[in-house]
């Protein structure tokens, strides 16, 4: 199942889960309150005010609970998921005693919970089943994401074929490239699917926009070769996938989906879209907004020293490239001279992106991330580069939208004008003031690592990791190793 439709299905499975506990809450309160066939119960009117203000942090309880037993996995059998919902039931009823105990001004009924704890277990077990009924009717009835092709002539890319073609795939394959030209003619078909090209004619189908989606399914392909044709799919924004060889199975970058017996390998899509988006957008309207107040001595202090240090404007403002490449202003305090010559910086930023180790070295020998600029730089400018106090203005930038506290650097155009295919990923999140190479190497790493690591937190965000950042860089900054 593809990320789309697996993340529209753990949806519909979270719908059904909120439904089953407002119905429990219902029945339960409708058996305590109105029912009560053995007199079990003191009469009372229902207090249905309390009990329904109470219900939407009741639901995010239970969502958050289920998440954590990981009842929104793929990956469970039945038995295992009956487990693991029992567990779920039981840790919700007890985080919801523990906040009745410490919130005392909230009144509940024991029956009504008692109640609820049964009809929630076999209402959720009831509905699930329910919804994937529903859910698989929806993959028999919806046509597929739209055209793929697949990139091979052997038995594997046979089988493929003949298992992409039927009415729940991601894909409907429509197209077969043979590797070689003395393969199956154009024009034939392999498995009931036509033979549209060779790996020589890859760009060019791609280039149509017919296709959403490749699969590599020729194991004679070297390395260089599977290179050239996810480039060119990202290139094109196709999907990429590749049946793996069982040592590729070992990569912690990619993501794995069988499709009829078969595992396909894919390029990890960004982890920074939908719910995580917006939750990290909020922690970064806090957070800046936060420490633009605490910092605001700070901040006055430097604009005060620079304007005695240097003549010209407080603060630097530079066009970076952000989220999906858009243009927008990045500010910093100035810590430069102006009319600055940036021609030397324009070309050492080139070589290096490229990969131009022995143009990337200073005097001694050493590799370096950028060409020194001590010249330009004014004695107080050093001092807040050093403690990287000159990139506070930049939580404005966070402020406004344009950043994020945390993610990928952003860069000047002329930066992104030699990027690879593969580093433009890095156009997958907000740009951020910090971020996981700055923490894990800071100037020391050539460009493709600091790509490969902003990529590798694009794709694996969490919380836990910006703390983990945030932290870190918090350590840089005192032992005074901003630049």
């Amino acid at each position: 199942m593809s990320d789309a439709r697996s993340y529209n299905y753990k949806v519909f499975l979270m719908m059904g889960d909120v439904f089953a506990l407002v119905l429990a809450f219902a029945t339960a309160a409708w058996l305590r309150y109105h029912l009560d066939p053995f007199g079990w119960f003191s009469s009372a009117p229902a207090p249905w005010g309390p009990m329904a203000q109470a219900l939407p942090i009741v639901a995010v309880i239970w969502i958050a609970t289920l998440r954590f037993n990981g009842l929104y996995s793929l990956a469970h059998g039945p038995i295992d998921e009956l487990i693991r919902l029992g567990r779920a039931v039981i840790i919700t009823f007890v985080l919801l005693g523990g906040a009745a105990f410490l919130y005392r001004d909230f009144s509940y009924s024991r029956a009504v919970a008692i109640l609820m704890m049964p009809l929630l277990f076999m209402g959720t077990i009831f509905l699930r089943m329910v919804a994937r009924f529903f859910w698989h009717q929806v993959l028999r009835l919806t046509p597929a994401a739209g055209e793929g092709l697949i990139l091979g002539a052997g038995p594997v890319a046979r089988h493929l074929a003949a298992t992409m073609t039927t009415p729940r795939s991601d894909y409907q394959v429509t197209g077969i490239i043979t590797p070689n030209e003395n393969e199956t003619p154009v024009g034939a078909e392999l498995a009931g699917v036509p033979v549209v090209g060779t790996r020589a004619d890859v760009e060019k189908l791609l280039r149509s926009g017919r296709y959403r989606a490749l699969l590599v399914a020729e194991g004679s392909l070297d390395h260089d070769a599977h290179l050239a044709v996810a480039e060119s799919c990202l290139k094109f924004g196709v999907q990429y996938h590749a049946v793996p060889d069982v040592f590729e199975l070992m990569l912690d970058r990619v993501q794995v989906n069988m499709v009829g017996g078969l595992p396909l390998l894919g390029l990890k899509s960004s982890n920074l879209t939908g719910v995580n988006f917006l939750l990290k957008r909020i922690f970064d309207l806090v957070l800046s907004s936060t420490l633009l107040l605490l910092a605001s001595p700070v901040l006055l202090a430097t604009a005060i020293g620079i304007k005695l240090s240097s003549k010209g404007p407080v603060f630097y403002s530079q066009e970076r490239l952000g989220l999906h490449g858009r243009p927008f202003k990045l500010i910093k305090f100035r810590s430069m001279h102006q009319a600055s010559d940036d021609s030397r910086v324009r070309e050492y930023a080139a070589k290096w992106i490229r990969g131009d180790e022995a143009a990337c070295k200073d005097e001694s020998g050493e590799k370096v991330y950028k060409p020194s600029q001590e010249s330009r730089v004014f004695p107080f400018g050093a001092f807040i580069r050093k403690y990287s106090i000159d990139e506070l203005p930049q939580l404005m930038n966070v402020f406004k939208g344009d950043m994020s506290v945390i993610g990928p650097r952003p860069p000047v155009p002329y930066e992104a004008e030699v990027y690879r295919e593969w580093h433009r990923r890095r156009f997958e999140a907000l740009p951020g003031i910090t971020g996981l190479w700055q923490v894990s190497g800071r100037n020391k790493l050539t460009f493709d690592e600091q790509a490969r690591l902003d990529i590798d937190y694009i794709d694996n965000w969490s919380f836990d990791l910006d703390l983990r950042i945030a932290f870190k860089t918090v350590g840089e900054v005192l032992a005074g190793n901003g630049r």
